[in-house]
């Protein structure tokens, strides 16, 4: 069974170990025990064991067996990634979803498509709006454009028409956010740029925060206090 991870990757479950975080797969060591010896005799060698080797020496060789294992692994889930998620730049849109479905099919067996793939579809989606080149068509679209193409995207995902008006409804709601935020912004930056620091710049923001977000203006406020400013996030189309 394949499952797809909103991260990219795609496990097959129970056939791939994960070696990050909790406790490794304990692994049988090849080497034999050492054979009892008599009262009053030194431990007695296993045959074919080399003179010296200690079993701090095996302890240090299953550890790096283990992370040799390890590596392997991470370097195949990590190049299906980007089997799956390459995809040709030059592409129209369509294209590059069609080849996008083509992959995640072949790979996992899964098709976002089908009626009772909710989960998948929600996931496939996301996935393939993150795509690099995916974001760089939408964003150098005009507004109305790139609303059509988004719509395209769900549509060929399998989502109903309801759905996609709703999401669309969604997408005019996050543009007039980001707007909002990006003036925002740059009010914000022109104050710094003419007031010291001190109570008039205190006093300045926080009429600017209310003038801009309303009863957001205290969440707006305490994010920046923290060092964390919602509008120079990055921007994923269709996402956010």
């Amino acid at each position: 069974m394949w499952v797809l991870l909103a991260s990219g990757a795609l496990l097959v479950a129970g056939a791939i170990p994960l070696f990050r975080g909790g406790v490794a797969p304990v692994a049988a060591v090849g080497a034999s025990q050492p054979a009892s010896a008599a009262p009053g005799e030194a431990p007695r060698r296993s045959r074919g064991e080399a003179p010296g080797r200690t079993e701090k020496d095996q302890a240090g060789e299953l550890v790096a067996h283990l992370a040799r294992t390890a590596a392997a692994l991470e370097h195949e889930e990590e190049t299906k990634r980007r089997e799956l998620l390459d995809v040709d730049p030059t592409l129209p849109l369509e294209a590059q979803q069609s080849a996008f479905l083509d992959r995640l099919s072949a790979a996992g067996g899964v098709d976002p498509r089908a009626p009772d793939a909710h989960l998948v579809r929600s996931q496939a989606t996301e996935l393939f709006l993150r795509l690099e080149p995916v974001q760089a068509r939408l964003a150098a679209m005009p507004v109305d454009e790139r609303r059509a193409a988004l719509a395209g995207i769900r549509r060929r995902m399998g989502y109903s028409e309801e759905m996609i008006a709703r999401k669309a409804a969604e997408d005019v709601y996050r543009d007039a956010r980001w707007e909002n935020g990006h003036a925002y912004m740059k009010a914000r930056a022109e104050l710094f740029s003419r007031l010291e620091q001190g109570e008039a710049l205190e006093a300045e923001l926080r009429s600017l925060r209310e003038r801009y977000f309303g009863h957001e203006a205290p969440t707006i406020a305490r994010e920046e206090d923290a060092g964390f400013f919602r509008f120079q996030r990055r921007r994923v189309l269709g996402r956010n």
